[in-house]
């Protein structure tokens, strides 16, 4: 069979036919059935918690009464809200909440046919994000708010790819609302224009955009402290502390040793034993402040992309951003992998199913081991390390290393890419000069 045979074999991949519409479909089935039909993870519980608490006590007493609020005001103010609406309507709120999100995430599919808009399988990635399963569970089961910000994320994209700062800097503002993460990509979408007055003008916006709904909560947060001295012992800013402090979660099975649920450390406790306190000062400290090598590796990574200022060169520089900190991060909470699993798909065929294979599997695989049932139905039950599949430390792994291999590669061709345009330029400067 030669390659217009091949072609026009699978020429209807090309275009929203049928088969499309039934992924959408099947998509937005496993969605419902995953919001309305699961417990969800602690997260559902928690922020049932919290959106009660902020209806009934107010925004500044919350913060200063759950330590493990460690949401924006902006969106805590709209789930106290929708908590209010659901109990006037005699609904569930961990239904009511998680449902809106499973469906901004399913509409994240119609971003990804935009940016592939010159690909003739954009129709393919599309659908194929439907039914994944790592989108499936983090937006519509776990029970949180940060497949959100993938969506903001990839009408950044869009809106970068047009030449559009102010758009593009008050929609990364809009990310902060929900959740700060999203910042992680601003290298990424600011970089990318090519004049720096615009990339000023995108910084603004989203520094004014984000502040706007926490400037007064901070300031009502200094007065409390001050008017209420045993509610905030130390007394700081319980604002700043819960939101902008929050370092993530070291999770991890207890055990002889533990098994952590995510990260390099894993292969640490295999290279230099059980008893973490035995180990180098460097291996301690890397546990710790990984951030502080991880965070700058992303703002240079975000400039050497610069370059790549088409829709799907940016969103394949926001897949590598990711990329880095998942595989430097150490300290995890199973959602993160939210913030960005639409671009999986716009990075490359390999990296689409390498981060879904390996990425997406581990979290499907532990999320039915941790409820004990394949369709994720009930409470996670306590988890022991007798107990832990050794597949699942595999995908772990593998996970681990898959990201971690693309970061480095894609990093390692950004720099000879830098270097090789370096080049250039010299020689053009040289030969001008002659």
């Amino acid at each position: 069979m030669n390659e217009s045979e091949r072609s026009g074999r699978w020429s209807f991949l090309t275009r929203p036919g049928p088969w499309f519409w039934v992924l959408v479909a099947a998509g937005l089935s496993a969605r419902i059935f995953l919001a309305v039909a699961t417990h969800g993870t602690e997260d559902a519980r928690l922020w049932t918690a919290h959106a009660s608490g902020v209806a009934e006590h107010g925004l500044i007493r919350h913060y200063a009464r759950e330590a493990q609020f460690n949401h924006p005001p902006a969106i805590a103010w709209a789930m106290a809200r929708l908590w209010e609406l659901s109990s006037s309507l005699g609904l569930e709120f961990r239904v009511a909440y998680r449902l809106p999100v499973a469906l901004v995430d399913l509409l994240s599919a119609f971003l990804i046919v935009r940016v592939l808009r010159d690909s003739r399988w954009r129709w393919v990635a599309a659908g194929l994000y439907c039914i994944a399963p790592v989108a499936c569970v983090l937006a519509a089961q776990h029970g949180n708010t940060d497949a959100l910000i993938a969506a903001c994320l990839l009408g950044c994209t869009l809106f970068a790819a047009e030449r559009r700062p102010i758009a593009t800097g008050a929609l990364l503002g809009l990310c902060a609302w929900i959740k700060l993460p999203g910042l992680i990509a601003a290298p990424a979408l600011v970089f990318v224009f090519p004049r720096w007055r615009d990339r000023a003008l995108c910084s603004a916006v989203a520094l004014a955009v984000a502040s706007s709904t926490y400037v007064g909560p901070l300031i009502e947060a200094a007065r409390f402290a001050a008017s209420h001295p045993r509610a905030v012992p130390s007394g700081g800013n319980v604002v700043w502390e819960r939101v902008f402090l929050y370092r993530g979660y070291f999770l991890q099975i207890d055990g002889e040793p533990p098994i952590w649920v995510w990260g390099l450390k894993n292969f640490l406790l295999r290279a230099l034993g059980d008893d973490v306190r035995a180990w180098p000062t460097w291996a301690v400290w890397w546990c710790w402040n990984n951030s502080k090598i991880a965070l700058p590796l992303i703002v240079v990574y975000g400039f050497l992309r610069r370059r790549e200022h088409t829709a799907l060169g940016i969103a394949a520089t926001i897949a590598g951003t990711y990329a880095i900190f998942y595989a430097l991060i150490e300290a995890w909470a199973f959602q993160y992998f939210a913030w960005s699993m639409p671009f999986w798909m716009l990075a490359g065929w390999r990296y689409a199913t390498l981060s879904n294979v390996f990425g997406g599997g581990y979290i499907y695989a532990f999320y039915a081991f941790a409820s004990g049932d394949w369709l994720l139905r009930p409470e996670w039950r306590p988890l022991t390390v007798a107990d832990w599949p050794v597949e699942l430390v595999w995908l772990r792994d593998a996970a681990v290393v898959t990201f971690l291999a693309f970061a480095a590669t894609w990093f390692a061709k950004a720099v000879a890419t830098e270097f090789a345009a370096w080049r250039a330029r010299r020689a053009r400067v040289t030969s001008a000069g002659s």
